[in-house]
């Protein structure tokens, strides 16, 4: 129920954050000002004429290959183009880190909007003829931004940006078609795991995390500079985007190991580590809103901290996997260790050199993927068998029923009860006739717990036993004496399981000692289980050895049994010979059931 719940949880907040990126795709992309019209074909800007590097001496400049080996924070172009561009027709350029200036016969045309961000932009001409003197300024006073400038002119282009967003998805359609897949196998395990959760199918939580992380995983290599902004023009979405994906991955990657860690202690540390990364992250995001940018002190600061998180989770899943030799758990190492680098380095490397590889970050998304595949193999083929040792377990349960019924209606008892009755009839036929009641709603209720899957009602169980015991006490007379002390009866117990503990106590524990005795059906509650407790003061047993008869009691371990699988409960027998037996059947209450009860006491 809780897996189920958290599941439904996760699904409607990725659902919001999907929904949220279609939204910003269409406003960004049909919210654009001033579309292009009349050029359906888009080709590079020619530009020829002079440049100054840094305020030197002009030289001549003829393609932008001569920007490449330059150390230059201004760079100064005059020139012209050797085509024309029409009016109303959108020049486009790839800025990264600079600031740009355009005029046209010294008129300025353009400038850019954002500093120290890479992003492609775009403005509409007024009409350009060949032989118009253009000024181009880029420059930036922070530091050497020369290949910032060198892309600048390399890519600038007059026509529409589909066209560029298209050319530049076929130049890495590899990379697409890998993200793609990643994409769909984190959507359709997500979409299996809510499945599965309504069939009660176990470790469904593991399911929905690792869908989470590699939808998200694909997210982010989706979000690629080169072209994410060619259809999505809001700079300020793309990073809060950007931003919000990759704090979605690594949280999803530190949750993903925890699912896999059984041990208490290994538990306990990394639900410590949940915590503190969540802190943090809490903590970077109310910096973000408050500040406005993600600074790279924050990257750096998240970066150390997940580092040494994550290696703290890798231990505790080696030194786990060193104690069971778990295929699933290997699986999941190997993995998440190549993911968890990958993304290291792809950081590392924006902190130095300001910008993302996306190779190396892909491939180690890929290789996570293809281990998890693997891992869920592995967990669905292993659910699959559980599931088939369950069914098995339920046939011997049925079948178990079945015997323990026989058992409860054995021949000696329906002689012994029939004969009771029949004296009777002639003695005190009121009384008969109440016997007989008795003996019939005793039989309908031994029939009718055969078709019982669930725990019943304690007081159907015990309206059941009451039959029995009345048919009994008519039997042995002054010699049965029986007491009740039922401080609960609102709970559930297996079918018989009262009434088997009961009738051992009658037959064995009081009908072996000749001047008779006491049995005492007591319940009790404490803040986390109930208790049913059969006492008599009867001749007792080795709880350890044989019985007398030298027959094993069945029933009783039937018994033990359906207790066990069906409640999650125990049975246990306390004897001493000559005193009598105590047996104590202890079931759980659930979660909802928690009161703040006394503890409970037996004297």
């Amino acid at each position: 129920m809780k897996e189920r719940k958290a599941l439904s949880h996760g699904l409607i907040i990725f659902g919001v954050i999907l929904l949220g990126l279609v939204l910003f795709c269409i406003y960004g992309r049909y919210g654009m000002e001033n579309p292009s019209v009349g050029v359906v074909e888009t080709r590079p800007v020619q530009f020829q004429g002079t440049m100054i590097v840094d305020g030197g001496e002009p030289r001549e400049y003829t393609s932008p290959e001569q920007l490449k080996d330059l150390t230059a924070y201004k760079i100064f172009l005059k020139g012209e183009c050797s085509q024309e561009i029409p009016k109303n027709v959108e020049v486009i350029q790839k800025i990264e880190d600079i600031r740009v200036e355009i005029y046209v016969n010294g008129e300025k045309q353009f400038t850019n909007a954002y500093d120290n961000m890479e992003y492609w932009d775009s403005f509409v001409s007024q009409g350009l003829n060949v032989g118009d003197q253009i000024e181009i300024r880029m420059y930036s006073e922070e530091r050497d931004v020369s290949h910032a400038m060198y892309h600048c002119m390399k890519n600038s282009y007059v026509g529409r940006l589909e066209t560029i967003l298209r050319e530049n998805f076929q130049q890495k359609m590899l990379s697409v078609i890998l993200c793609s897949i990643v994409l769909i196998f984190g959507v359709s395990v997500l979409i299996v795991s809510l499945i599965l959760s309504f069939f009660g199918f176990p470790n469904v939580y593991e399911y929905a995390v690792c869908g989470v992380l590699s939808l998200s995983g694909s997210l982010v290599a989706f979000i690629n500079y080169d072209y994410i902004q060619l259809f999505i023009t809001r700079l300020n979405f793309v990073t809060a985007l950007d931003f919000s994906v990759q704090l979605i991955v690594t949280s999803s990657l530190i949750v993903y190991l925890k699912c896999y860690l059984g041990e208490r202690r290994s538990q306990r540390i990394t639900t410590v580590i949940c915590y503190i990364w969540g802190i943090m992250v809490i903590g970077v995001v109310l910096r973000a809103f408050y500040t406005g940018t993600t600074r790279p002190s924050a990257y750096a600061l998240l970066l150390v901290i997940f580092v040494v998180l994550v290696l703290i989770e890798m231990a505790c899943i080696l030194w786990e996997y060193k104690k069971t030799q778990n295929e699933n758990i290997r699986g999941v190492f190997v993995g998440s260790i190549v993911f968890a680098i990958s993304i290291v380095i792809e950081i590392t490397h924006y902190l130095v050199y300001d910008y993302f590889l996306y190779l190396v970050y892909e491939g180690g998304l890929i290789i996570f993927v293809l281990m998890q595949i693997f891992v869920l193999i592995n967990i669905s083929k292993s659910a699959m068998r559980q599931n088939m040792r369950v069914r098995e377990v339920e046939k011997e349960l049925m079948q178990s029923n079945i015997t323990n019924m026989v058992r409860q209606i054995q021949p000696h008892f329906l002689y012994n009860s029939l004969g009771t009755i029949q004296a009777l009839i002639s003695i005190d036929p009121e009384k008969a006739s109440e016997v007989v009641d008795h003996f019939s709603r005793y039989l309908r209720g031994n029939m009718e717990s055969l078709g019982y899957q669930e725990p019943i009602s304690f007081y159907k169980e015990l309206e059941h036993v009451r039959n029995y015991l009345e048919i009994e006490r008519v039997r042995f007379g002054e010699k049965l004496k029986v007491s009740y002390d039922l401080e609960t009866q609102d709970f559930t117990c297996p079918a018989l399981a009262l009434q088997t503990t009961v009738e051992n106590a009658v037959k064995h524990g009081l009908g072996n000692k000749k001047q008779g005795g006491t049995v005492l059906i007591a319940t009790r509650e404490d803040a986390r289980n109930y208790y049913i407790l059969v006492k008599d003061d009867g001749t007792g047993f080795d709880v350890e050895g044989k019985p007398k008869d030298g027959r094993t009691h069945v029933g009783i371990e039937n018994t033990r049994k359906r207790i066990e699988t069906m409640c999650e409960g125990t049975y246990e027998i306390e004897s001493e010979i000559g005193v009598g037996t105590t047996v104590t059947i202890t079931i759980p209450k659930k979660k909802s059931e928690y009161e703040p009860y006394e503890p409970f006491l037996t004297e």
